[in-house]
């Protein structure tokens, strides 16, 4: 238990802490003292210690009571137990009564304390508290919580932004970056002196007050010594202001009525001085200012036309970054995308080229005609990609070969108007393109002109015969063809003999061998780039075969396996195999709809996943280079357009022409498409953007077409 008693606070026991007040209460000291009973009742007012008094004699009274109440133990009747837990009851009842009485207690005594005595037990926390904020007040302590960041920039008179300004603050130094810009953080908040030097410049100081969080303060530098500058501009005809800039080192000069310039209070140093008009050519001149006048002289204006435009990608219109420009002696700026040739002299040209420079477009010219005086703005310009085309056309009567740039230019014949020249494919070195051709007049065994396979270098150039034999061994025909594989395939036999055969050779005709050999229908045959297999299926007669299905077989081994088997004559074939052989596409016949849909699997069967399921049939199925499209051409809308589709992707319709007859792929994301006698270029990434290659280019009745990239 404690109590307070007229500034002494004391407890029940043997020793005590007291705590004591000056005796004129104007300061606050803490003792500590270890007294007895009897001491403190020497200190204690009288009624204090009758009251003291009377609850020691309160508590020995209830402690002899209790001690009463509890007799020896020994053996007693169930009637003297009743009595003693009555008697219990009462002692614990007359405790609790005691409590609350002493806690009323010392309610009453609190109450009854002195003003002094309330201050030093309520106020003594507060002013502990008061003199902690003081010190921290004092301390600036809260600064390393909440520190002070200053910043700002540093110009001269002119406005110009000075570079690597040595800026002091709290022992902390900066310079200032490129843009006059300065950062100084970790600072305290309050009162402080900043310096600042440049040399050619005085020092400057200053005294700030800096508060918590962000400060911003701007500077301006006077130089140390100055000089002035002047001139005049000189010119032709009327003069054109518009554009028209003079400047020192990036700050403004005003031009007077009289064409004359002046600055005035320059700092001593290196300048640049620049005179800039998109209408005339730009004077730039290092000057080394001295002290006083500093006379720069006439200057003759030349009337001249600035070339502006964005670079941007011919087929997709996005723009190109990082791609560089040559102009001959014209000086070319890039800012913001927007490419400027500058300085072009009206009366040397009116017109200019440009050659881009970059690995994946063309270096060709880009010609600008027409130069005016002033800025000549273009806009976008396409730049074309880097690649090859080469198609077929008969603008010149019989069927001719042609190669050219993505965007039709720089067209070369390639076949030399000799016979009929079809189906071109170029090499994926972009070096070589092989055609078929009835420039020899050999005939098959039906008496028809029959065509050979030749080879032209991709810019022109002597045609080889490729062929070595006349292909008698197929009735005259070339068969089907991959020229990355260096293969030519086809089937010979008769199935209503039980001869049926497919047969394999090397481009020239050479090396034959037998690959499948049985009394089996075959048809649908595609080998992969690498030649590793080649798909075909069976399809007898017989409704109901079992041997009905797509097979793969192994070029190296002659090992086949079955991929997909079906029971109804004619219900699937394969329409395509990736160039790495992990990939085909089957076209299955769908019995509810009566069309044909469209199915992917990994080469060897497994992953079977049906990618279409629409009214009409999907003709023309491909794969692209990588694999990982599915192309079609359908005409479920009543117009024919391309789509493309894969297994983790929705369809996409690439094409609104709504009249494509044709297409092959390119590399890169490219497809060409024909529609209307005009061979088109699309992105697959940009679906709907497409250009035009050619005017007049043969459609499907002409074979495909195949690309370089």
């Amino acid at each position: 238990m404690s109590v307070t008693i007229k500034g002494y606070s004391w407890f029940n026991m043997t020793n005590q802490i007291v705590v004591l007040l000056d005796k004129d209460y104007t300061e606050t000291r803490l003792f500590l003292y270890f007294i007895s009973m009897e001491e403190k009742k020497e200190n204690m007012p009288s009624e204090e210690i009758k009251e003291m008094d009377s609850n020691e004699a309160m508590q020995e009274e209830a402690e002899s009571s209790e001690s009463k109440e509890m007799p020896e133990q020994k053996d007693v009747e169930p009637e003297q137990t009743e009595e003693k837990v009555d008697s219990e009851e009462k002692s614990v009842e007359a405790k609790s009564e005691m409590k609350k009485s002493e806690s009323k207690s010392i309610i009453d005594k609190l109450k009854g304390l002195s003003w002094q005595m309330k201050i030093i037990l309520f106020g003594m926390p507060l002013l502990i508290l008061l003199t902690l904020i003081l010190l921290i007040t004092i301390l600036k302590l809260d600064a390393y919580i909440f520190p002070s960041t200053l910043k700002g920039q540093v110009t001269s008179q002119q406005g110009v932004s000075l570079e690597n300004v040595e800026i002091c603050l709290q022992k902390e130094c900066v310079m200032t970056d490129g843009g006059g810009f300065y950062s100084i953080e970790g600072l305290k908040y309050g009162k402080n002196t900043i310096k600042v030097q440049l040399e050619d410049y005085e020092n400057f100081s200053a005294e700030l007050s800096l508060k918590r969080g962000e400060n911003i303060y701007n500077i301006q530098l006077n130089p140390s010594g100055v000089g002035n500058v002047s001139g005049m501009l000189t010119f032709e005809d009327e003069l054109e202001l518009t554009d028209l800039v003079i400047s020192i080192d990036g700050a403004e000069i005003s031009l007077e009525d009289d064409y004359t310039f002046s600055s005035d209070n320059i700092a001593l140093g290196s300048y640049e001085f620049v005179i800039s008009s998109p209408s005339y050519v730009d004077y730039t001149l290092s000057v080394d200012l001295e002290e006083g006048l500093n006379e720069l002289g006439e200057f003759s204006l030349i009337p001249a036309g600035d070339v502006s435009f964005t670079p941007v990608d011919w087929l997709s219109r996005e723009f190109i970054n990082g791609i560089k420009f040559e102009a001959g002696k014209y000086p070319i700026v890039e800012e913001d995308g927007v490419v400027t040739i500058k300085d072009i002299v009206i009366s040397e040209v009116s017109q200019i080229t440009a050659t881009p420079d970059h690995d994946d477009y063309l270096d060709n010219d880009i010609l600008f005609r027409g130069i005016k005086q002033g800025l000549n703005d273009v806009g976008e310009y396409g730049i074309v990609r880097e690649g090859r085309i080469v198609y077929t056309s008969n603008r010149t009567g019989n069927r001719n070969v042609y190669s050219s740039n993505y965007d039709g230019s720089d067209e070369v014949l390639l076949t030399g108007s000799k016979g009929d020249n079809y189906d071109p494919y170029l090499t994926s070195d972009g070096k070589t393109v092989y055609f078929t051709s009835t420039r020899d007049g050999v005939k098959n065994t039906y008496g028809d002109v029959s065509g050979l396979l030749y080879s032209v270098p991709v810019n022109g150039g002597n045609v080889t015969k490729v062929t070595k034999t006349e292909y008698s061994e197929n009735n005259g025909y070339l068969g089907g063809v991959n020229y990355e594989a260096g293969k030519r395939f086809y089937t010979t036999g008769s199935y209503w003999l039980g001869t049926e055969k497919i047969v394999i050779s090397d481009l020239d005709g050479n090396n034959l061998v037998d690959l499948v050999t049985g009394d089996d229908n075959y048809g649908s045959l595609y080998l992969s780039d690498n030649g590793k297999y080649m798909l075909f299926s069976i399809s007898n007669y017989d409704t109901g075969s079992s041997a009905n299905g797509i097979y793969r077989v192994n070029v190296a081994t002659k090992g086949v396996d079955a991929v997909y088997l079906f029971e109804d004559e004619n219900s699937a074939w394969s329409v395509a195999i990736n160039n790495s052989s992990t990939k085909a596409m089957l076209r299955v016949y769908d019995d509810g709809s009566n069309t044909y849909d469209l199915w992917l699997m990994n080469i060897d069967g497994t992953g079977l996943a049906q990618i279409t399921d629409s009214s009409a049939s999907e003709d023309y199925a491909s794969l692209s280079p990588d694999g990982k499209y599915a192309s079609y051409m359908s005409s479920r809308d009543g117009r024919t357009d391309i789509y493309l589709n894969s297994t983790s992707t929705d369809e996409v319709k690439l094409t609104n022409d709504g009249k494509v007859t044709n297409y092959f792929w390119g590399s890169n994301g490219l497809l060409f498409y024909n529609s209307e006698d005009k061979l088109w270029i699309v992105d697959i990434n940009n679906p709907g953007k497409a250009q035009v290659v050619t005017e007049n280019a043969l459609g499907p009745y002409y074979y495909g077409y195949y690309y370089w990239d």
